[in-house]
């Protein structure tokens, strides 16, 4: 569970919907231009932990999805999205460095709406909003007795010279539970999650018209819903919050129409609300230490 928790976190990072291309840089997947409203595209995200990588053998995970994309005009598509996620055989630190076996399971069904061009702020502030809903049709959320959770992102681009792009991008999520506790997969008792805040700064060059080059510092955050009837050690140490920073490059390149990639080196230290064994110090941001790095590759496809 902690490690779907983490991963899916990772998630997002970069993960966004369709987009034409003079919009937005980080929501990368094409948009096809047919006399069919439906689009179809694939998503896969892979991502391995470099104090993993380096003790060998690592465990490697990825999210992926299969979608059918609904176009109501140019600027704006309904998306239905079939999420599953696999993790590869291989060691791994959120299960006490064991070899895991692989494992393949359904995640949660996602229903999205994507405006492309929402508005035009003043600067010539292009803005892209997407709101999105998870349906708990996924272990994990089974497992927390989940009913929902909703998603409302919006990605704030401004061309500063040629080439050149500053991107900011804020992301909500809220989850709707039908508890504020769960027995996890480590046979102990864990808070449900009550909302999330992912947000990223990230200036973008483009050196060709296939590649963009970047830089991005953000942070992660989660909440905690406070339970009464469980005493569980995040409660008792009062980490009901979780902060923590992140920056790192990014490489975006679009092989074709239809085909893009994403790679992306994450340095994500935790700060405050963990404990004492995954807690960094804020000396750490930009040190990219082996236990807090994570590469990740998205490819986007549509078809």
């Amino acid at each position: 569970m902690k490690l779907l928790t983490k991963q899916l976190g990772l998630l997002i990072l970069l993960t966004a919907t369709a987009l034409p291309t003079w919009a937005a840089v980080s929501a990368i997947e094409a948009n096809i231009d047919r006399n069919s409203p439906w689009v179809f595209s694939a998503f896969s995200l892979a991502t391995v932990k470099g104090q993993d990588m380096q003790q060998g053998g690592a465990s490697w995970f990825s999210f992926n999805y299969l979608s059918a994309l609904y176009s109501i005009d140019y600027n704006s598509k309904f998306s239905f999205r079939v999420p599953f996620t696999y993790r590869s055989a291989g060691f791994d630190d959120f299960n006490g460095n064991e070899n895991q076996p692989q494992e393949l399971k359904i995640d949660d069904f996602i229903v999205d709406y994507t405006n492309f061009n929402l508005v035009l702020l003043p600067g010539e502030i292009e803005v892209y909003w997407n709101f999105r809903t998870s349906l708990p049709t996924g272990a994990a959320s089974k497992a927390q007795k989940k009913i929902a959770d909703f998603r409302n992102e919006f990605i704030f681009t401004k061309a500063l010279v040629s080439r050149v792009d500053l991107e900011y991008w804020p992301k909500v999520t809220w989850f709707m539970q039908s508890q504020t506790a769960y027995a996890n997969d480590f046979g102990t008792i864990s808070n449900t999650k009550a909302y999330q805040l992912d947000h990223r700064l990230t200036l973008w060059y483009r050196p060709h018209h296939r590649m963009n080059v970047g830089w991005f510092v953000g942070g992660d955050d989660d909440w905690y819903n406070r339970t009464r009837n469980n005493n569980t050690s995040r409660q008792r140490d009062g980490r009901l919050n979780e902060h923590s920073l992140k920056t790192g490059p990014a490489l975006k390149y679009t092989l074709a129409k239809r085909l893009s990639f994403i790679f992306n080196i994450t340095n994500n230290v935790p700060l405050w609300g963990f404990s004492a064994e995954d807690r960094g110090k804020l000396s750490d941001l930009g040190a990219f230490k082996s236990n807090q790095t994570e590469f990740t590759l998205l490819t986007f496809l549509s078809f």
